[in-house]
């Protein structure tokens, strides 16, 4: 049956659990099956009409389970009354969004609603489970090659951090050429009742975000994992889900555990690991596969992860430790050039909680745990390959790095003179040179170590984590009294060269 709504935003209400929206007979709670269309919305009002076609082999899911569409575009799913089930957006085609950019692609099942005693509301019953439940979906051109922006912990733990989320990093992202943008979690310090602020700043930049749920986005007020993504589902939709864009495939991956009592640990549930078993039976395996959690990979059961992604091009991206991180992960039983997965810990939008002192406009001079200036990053793909670039808000695209070394030195103690370089988003696969003036170039040497600016900084209390992106070497000791240039320049995985300079003198013995 065609459903009729009373609104053309009809995914947005639904989703936040507006009543019972649907016109017609409705299904008993006991038949536990969903179905309905997946049509092309000519008209873009949400509604399926006579003269609108379903769109075939486009997948759905109730969050384990994964069909496609028949020749009409009608699928077909069991749900139970706590159920989230979306359209797995194909390529080329666009689902709706809200006011504020935000992808809404998904009905959320709940006659009974959340729990009522939650400090943060969650889904207000949804009644009895409508008779056709479908998803409109709108053509959009989607090139072998785009952008994205990733964004690792906004983490504002009030309006203020918001407004410096607004100041600092929104304004320069507006009109962005990035096709959509990915949110790694910790979109909240644990007050939920931000998230209407923080969409507001962020549907700012223009284009959808796709968000992925952190352990500061969860309900802490109740006994079970099963329910710590109430007030999430109402903002957001499901805590596990999947889309592509352009030729890439793109996972979102729950995997905050909560135990109760505010405690939590990484894990891939049962439940995660079978959607993307199910999901990636419809994905050719030489297609890219992105994968976005919160809490690093390595954290986690990643075996059973990286099981799934065995024999395929894949990458994957993680928050919540507030510092940038590469790690290349060994595939068990993979060989050759995918034996190895990259996972990338994003860095974080917030720094160390938006702490540091604030400049002349009030905005801290937030650091992340590692070094690195608060930031984001910018992954472009191209087919199945992708490159990436870290940007610090308000600095010039190529501030990739900072120097430390004495601004000066007796001319005796140029051979204890050491120079530290903290390339921000650097690898294991980075190669790191240096040179004094017009001397040769020398390879640097890198170590896992703490960034001396940010010990020099650092409230007590906050841990200052070994940095796997620092390099060190040596000053000649052959240099003369006077003023020099240290060059530094580096040469990334992905063939990108950046580089930096820092003046410094060396004293002679009579000064």
């Amino acid at each position: 049956m065609m459903m009729t709504v009373r609104s053309c935003s009809w995914v947005l209400l639904i989703a936040c659990g507006i009543g019972n929206l649907f016109a017609g007979s409705t299904v008993g709670a006991e038949d536990q099956t969903v179905s309905g269309y997946v049509f092309h919305d000519q008209n873009a009002n949400g509604l399926r009409e006579p003269d609108e076609a379903g769109l075939a082999k486009v997948r759905v899911s109730n969050g384990r389970d994964v069909v496609e569409t028949d020749p009409a575009g009608r699928y077909e799913l069991p749900v139970s009354t706590d159920t989230v089930v979306f359209v797995i957006k194909p390529r080329g085609w666009m689902v709706p969004t809200s006011s504020n950019h935000l992808p809404r692609f998904y009905y959320v099942h709940k006659p009974n609603g959340s729990p009522s005693n939650l400090e943060y509301p969650g889904v207000s019953p949804t009644g009895p489970l409508p008779s056709s439940v479908d998803f409109p979906l709108q053509k959009q051109a989607e090139p072998n090659r785009f952008q994205v922006v990733a964004f690792g912990d906004p983490q504002p733990n009030n309006l203020g951090d918001i407004y410096h989320l607004a100041h600092d990093v929104v304004p320069e992202l507006v009109g962005t050429d990035a096709a959509f943008g990915l949110c790694l979690g910790d979109l909240m310090a644990d007050s939920l009742d931000l998230f209407p602020a923080y969409n507001d700043v962020m549907g700012q930049i223009g284009i959808p975000f796709y968000n992925t749920i952190g352990n500061h986005d969860i309900n802490f007020d109740v006994s079970s994992d099963a329910l710590s993504d109430e007030t999430w589902e109402r903002v957001y939709g499901p805590a596990t889900y999947s889309f592509d864009w352009g030729p890439v495939h793109f996972i979102v991956a729950d995997n905050v555990y909560y135990d109760g009592d505010k405690r939590y640990h990484g894990e891939f549930t049962e439940q995660v690991l079978e959607f993307i078993r199910n999901d990636l039976r419809y994905v050719p395996r030489d297609q890219l596969v992105v994968v976005t959690m919160h809490i690093p990979l390595t954290s986690t059961n990643d075996s059973a992860l990286l099981e799934l992604l065995k024999e395929r091009p894949s990458l994957s991206l993680a928050g919540h430790a507030h510092q940038i991180r590469h790690r290349f992960v060994a595939i068990p039983g993979a060989d050759g050039e995918r034996s190895k997965h990259h996972h990338v810990v994003n860095g974080a939008v917030c720094g160390i909680h938006w702490l540091g002192d604030p400049d002349e406009y009030g905005i801290p001079h937030a650091m992340t745990h590692c070094g690195s200036p608060n930031g984001y990053t910018f992954i472009t793909f191209d087919g199945n390959e992708y490159s990436m670039k870290f940007k610090a808000p308000r600095r010039p695209d190529d501030d990739q790095m900072h120097i430390f070394l004495p601004s000066e030195m007796a001319e005796s103690t140029l051979g204890e003179a050491e120079v530290l370089v903290n390339v921000y988003f650097g690898s294991e696969k980075n190669k790191t040179e240096m040179r004094v003036d017009d001397g040769p170039w020398v390879t640097m040497k890198r170590e896992i170590r703490q960034d001396p600016y940010l010990l020099k900084v650092v409230p007590p209390g906050h841990p200052v984590s070994q940095a796997t992106h620092i390099w060190a070497g040596k000053l000649p000791e052959s240099l003369k009294p006077g003023g020099h240039t240290l060059h530094v320049r580096t040469k990334d995985m992905f063939g990108q060269t950046f580089s930096a300079a820092r003046v410094f003198r060396v004293l002679s013995e009579d000064n």
